[in-house]
């Protein structure tokens, strides 16, 4: 299952099996750049990176911990982690391309310093 952007380029590549998504999904900004990568079981992301436009360092991460449930972590620009949330997946409304979560517990993590 491929969608494309109005330039040619594509926006989303991924497989479906009895309508729903399994397996790897790759989504690409309209210049070409991997803006996040998933992995599906049944229709329910269960492992998730997404990408930075710019520098195409790590933005945040999604990893399933059983059912609907997972963790998403952030992270600063230098890639250290900004924080945790731990959230519930919600599906309900499937014609909104993004994800939606209901959030359950935040923890914060200070930003460290380079150090050259």
């Amino acid at each position: 299952m491929n969608d494309y952007y109005e330039n040619g380029q594509i926006h989303i590549n991924s497989i479906a099996r009895n309508d729903k998504i399994e397996g790897k999904t790759f989504i690409y900004y309209p210049d070409g750049k991997l803006q996040d990568y998933r992995i599906f079981e049944n229709d329910i992301i269960i492992k998730s990176t997404e990408y930075n436009k710019k520098m195409g360092k790590i933005k945040n991460t999604l990893t399933s911990t059983g059912g609907l449930n997972a963790v998403i972590i952030l992270y600063y620009e230098n890639e250290f982690k900004s924080a945790e949330i731990e959230v519930i997946q919600d599906y309900s409304n499937r014609k909104r391309r993004n994800k939606i979560y209901k959030k359950m517990e935040k923890r914060q993590y200070m930003k460290k310093m380079e150090t050259y």
